[in-house]
């Protein structure tokens, strides 16, 4: 089975935010992304942009 790109940045980022402890609403809020909208590329259903993920990453501290 192939893994998508989408699918393992989701993945990647779930990881990153459960570890921290912190809710899809807060992560959401803080990257000023809608709470749905990341639950989706979290789940791997929307491809994010680029400055989508930026922000993302920069809310959680993760390096792009």
């Amino acid at each position: 089975m192939t893994v998508l790109l989408r699918e393992a940045i989701g993945d990647r980022l779930r990881h990153a935010r459960t570890i921290q402890r912190r809710t899809l609403r807060e992560v959401s809020r803080t990257a000023r992304v809608s709470l749905g909208y990341l639950s989706e590329v979290e789940r791997g259903q929307k491809e994010a942009s680029s400055e989508l993920l930026a922000a993302i990453c920069d809310a959680l501290e993760l390096p792009l």
